[in-house]
């Protein structure tokens, strides 16, 4: 089983983090300071380094770790990862480097990838336990996982991709995370049920969202759950993804339009 240590002083941030390389199968080491976070990685022979440089208090503890990881040379080889409100690539090369809202997901992605492991897909879909506290951080981690993705719709669209383009590749980006299957298309919606209505109850029917109903045609997603459904956390995650692609659709159209309607 792998091993990862988080240098991460704030204890709910920390809490998630636990919680999320737990479920994708890796061994989990906390670290309030430098000092422990290097012995730790050392005595533990730790395969990844997370730390967190988001606020006074942890940015001073993670950027003396990153110092620290650099000046030794067994040390410093081990995959080192920082999530950040700003870019502190310039001080720490070699640190991948993950802005704020950030998925554990797509890090942890990333730090398989460099041992040659495979991420679970859909990781996290369902809580960990119905015990609260599982409960509770699975609901923050799609809080999460939906503003991650509503980021990486802008930043598509700021990077040129619009249309339906910009439709299918968030609905490949949205399937991907939540494994399930996600059409997009344009034209006459299929038949199907108003998703955000659908949810989490699953089944074999579809639900449809409408991203853009304009005079000519229509942009749609085709969401196929899962038989025993998903979550509110995700249902409600798709739904906030699917309104942010449909607001930049409706702005670069010029047009407007509903996003919920469906046929029964």
């Amino acid at each position: 089983m792998p091993h990862v240590v988080l240098v991460m002083p704030d204890r709910a941030l920390r809490l998630l983090w636990e919680h999320a390389f737990s479920v994708a199968g890796w061994r989990t080491d906390p670290a309030d300071t430098a000092v422990d976070a290097l012995a730790t990685a050392f005595n533990a022979e730790a395969d990844a380094i997370v730390v967190a440089l988001m606020d006074a208090m942890s940015a001073e503890v993670g950027r003396e770790t990153l110092a620290e990881l650099e000046k030794d040379a067994e040390l410093s080889v081990i995959p080192r990862f920082a999530l950040v409100t700003d870019d502190p690539g310039a001080d720490f090369p070699g640190v991948r480097v993950f802005p704020q809202p950030c998925d554990p997901f797509w890090l942890i992605c990333e730090a398989d990838a460099a041992l040659g492991r495979e991420t679970p897909r859909g990781l996290g879909r369902r809580p960990f336990s119905e015990h609260d506290t599982d409960v509770m951080v699975h609901a923050c981690w799609w809080a999460l996982v939906a503003a991650d993705l509503v980021q990486r719709v802008m930043r598509l669209n700021a990077d040129g991709m619009a249309g339906e383009a910009l439709a299918a590749k968030v609905a490949q980006l949205v399937g991907f995370r939540a494994d399930i299957q996600i059409e997009s298309g344009r034209g006459d919606a299929p038949q199907g049920r108003n998703f955000p209505c659908y949810g989490e109850k699953g089944g074999v029917e579809s639900g449809i969202v409408i991203l853009e109903d304009s005079a000519a045609s229509k942009t749609w997603w085709r969401v196929t759950l899962p038989r025993e459904g998903v979550s509110r956390g995700v249902a409600e995650s798709i739904t906030a993804v699917a309104r942010a692609v449909r607001l930049v659709l409706r702005r670069d159209s010029g047009t407007k339009g509903g996003i919920l309607q469906a046929s029964e």
